[in-house]
């Protein structure tokens, strides 16, 4: 997990995106979907804690713990697109239907 890979508690992680402690605990396990700016925003702080300065720079060293829970959390977010995708093409079917 990358926010454990950085050190950071739950509550940091909260204090600095403005939710709860709980919300951040639901988004790790899955229970909650987050958005991508949300996400990213996330990205950016951990990274930014785990290779100072370095935080907007995709290039360069990463630890092979630290690459493995981004693929992880690349293929969550992928699976939660999908999700929605599939949510916006039924509304689209359902809508049509009318």
């Amino acid at each position: 997990m990358l926010r454990k890979a950085a050190g950071l508690t739950q509550t940091q992680v909260a204090a600095h995106l403005g939710i709860s402690y709980q919300q951040v605990g639901k988004y790790e396990r899955g229970e909650s979907s987050m958005t991508i700016g949300c996400y990213e925003t996330i990205r950016a702080f951990v990274a930014n804690i785990l290779r100072p300065g370095l935080a907007e720079d995709h290039v360069g060293y990463r630890s092979p713990a630290v690459s493995s829970v981004l693929v992880h959390d690349l293929k969550r977010i992928r699976t939660d697109i999908y999700a929605i995708g599939a949510k916006i093409d039924k509304l689209i079917r359902d809508t049509s239907l009318i």
